[in-house]
This record gives structure tokens, sequence and C-alpha cells, in this order.
């Protein structure tokens, strides 16, 4: 599929990861911000420590998440993995419309089926943890996108392990400015983004490396949607950039 499908996926598969439903979760736990997503994303990983928790986020600081998690740590994963698929289901329902095709979500979860992932990944733990929090077909393809996400970004932290890139990193060569918008988003303070930057810097052939990467990224990404016929390939990508077309103009109003 063409590189603007895999942007209406990733850009639809995050909304409700920076949504307002997060903040107020934090705020409703007396949890610093970002808990949520952090806690709730990584859940189905079940009780790991916070330098796992680094490892598999890759790409926010490491101060940041150890912060969360000494601050969290009465949160059983199971609680933050209910309210992490609950505010996803809700997200759905206030953003995406309720024409969402049988034929769709069949292909989608064909897809979820058959790849293949480590145990230890996100994508992996999430599909074995069920989706009993959601209702509905609106929720369920919401939820379905997301996991679809999360194998596309399993893809790429793979593509860039062999071409010997972190994902910070990456995000610094792949934006290209300073201050990027998600390292602002990520919460890197002055000092944890220089450094970053330092280290971006002093990759060798980086623009070279990051190409082949994502290249690399889309090649995989299509070997896990070969499962597919092009009738089901095409239904899938017009559902999520349809819905993702609505999302957008929601947010030109405000919404």
């Amino acid at each position: 599929m063409e590189n603007g499908f895999s942007q209406d996926l990733i850009d639809l598969g995050a909304g409700f990861m920076s949504s307002g439903l997060m903040g107020q979760s934090d705020r409703d736990r007396g949890y610093p911000r970002g808990s949520t997503y952090m806690r709730g994303r990584l859940a189905a990983l079940g009780d790991i420590d916070a330098t796992q928790a680094v490892r598999t986020l890759g790409i926010f600081p490491t101060k940041n998440v150890a912060y969360v998690w000494s601050t969290t740590a009465d949160w059983s994963p199971r609680d933050a993995m209910l309210t992490y698929q609950r505010i996803a289901g809700e997200w759905a329902d206030s953003h995406l419309g309720d024409d969402i095709p049988g034929e769709v979500l069949d292909a989608v979860e064909k897809v979820l089926a058959s790849a293949n992932a480590p145990e230890d990944t996100i994508f992996a733990s999430w599909h074995d943890a069920g989706d009993d929090q959601l209702s509905g077909d609106r929720q369920r393809f919401y939820w379905d996108v997301v996991q679809l996400r999360e194998l596309r970004g399993l893809r790429h932290f793979q593509a860039l392990e062999e071409q010997g890139l972190t994902p910070d990193v990456a995000v610094v060569l792949n934006e290209r400015q300073e201050p990027t918008p998600f390292l602002k988003f990520a919460g890197y303070d002055e000092e944890a983004s220089a450094s970053l930057f330092t280290r971006a810097e002093a990759v060798e052939n980086s623009k070279a490396r990051w190409e082949a990467a994502e290249a690399a990224t889309d090649e995989a990404f299509e070997r896990d949607l070969a499962v597919l016929n092009e009738g089901e390939r095409a239904a899938v990508a017009e559902a999520i950039s349809a819905q993702m077309r609505r999302v957008a103009e929601q947010r030109l109003h405000g919404k």
C-alpha cells in the first residue's frame, strides 16, 4: 500500500494516545502526564520494569519513563490494560463514523492473526490479550487499527535495528529540525534533546541508513499485508483513510 495509507494508519491509530481522555485519566489518578499512555500501552506485557519499558517504547527519555514507573508502581498491569483499551473505545465512539464494512473488519483481523512477532513486543502482547473492553464494530475496528499500527511500528523498529539505528535517534534523523515536534511531545528537556542531537550527528551515512530503514519497513509491512487480495487491501486502505479524513475535519473545527 502506498505511503499515504501508511501515514493515515499511523495518525489514526495514534489518535487516542495523545487525547484529552489520556490526560484526564492521569489527573483522576494523580499520576504524572503520560502515565496512562506509557503504562497502558505496555500493560499487556505484564509487570515489566522501567528498563524494559524504556527499551520497548524506544523513543522516550529514560528519566521520564523511570519517573512514571516509580510513581505508578501501585497500578496493576491488568487495570492499566483495561483503562487503555477503554479509552481507545471511547475515542473511537466520539471521532469515527459507524460505516465500517464487515469485510474490512475481517480483512484487518486476518492480517493481525497471520503476523509473526517476538513475544516480548507490544504487538504480540496485545494480540494475546483479547478485547473484552470493546463493543460494536466501530470500537473493534479502531482497536484493530491501533494493533495494525503497532505491527507496522514493530517492523519499523526491526528495520532500524538492522541499520544500526535506535528509534530515538531515528526521530531526529526523520524530522531534521531542532527541537523536533515529537521531542517536545515526548518530554525531552534541553539537556536530553541536545544529547540526542549529538548522537544523531555522529551517525555515519545517516540519510542513506534512514532511507534504507524506511524502505525495509515498507517491504516488511507489505509482506504482512500479502494475506489480503487486491480488493481487501483496497477496502482496508479506503476505510482507514476515510476515517482519518473525518478526524482531520473534526480537528479543523476544534473537536
